[in-house]
């Protein structure tokens, strides 16, 4: 079965940033979705505080 997935979260991106991510998750023969998806859930970030 299909994992349903009923929450949404919205970004904002240019023209050029859109078409760099498709280009991005095709390479990888992802859809745009599962790509930024899994960007978002696996990135390490890094901060400088203080």
């Amino acid at each position: 079965m299909k994992e349903t997935r009923p929450k949404h979260i919205n970004a904002r991106v240019t023209e050029d940033e859109h078409e760099w991510l498709q280009r991005r998750a095709n390479k990888l023969g992802m859809t745009l979705s599962n790509y930024i998806r899994y960007v978002c859930l696996n990135a390490d970030i890094k901060s400088n505080v203080g």
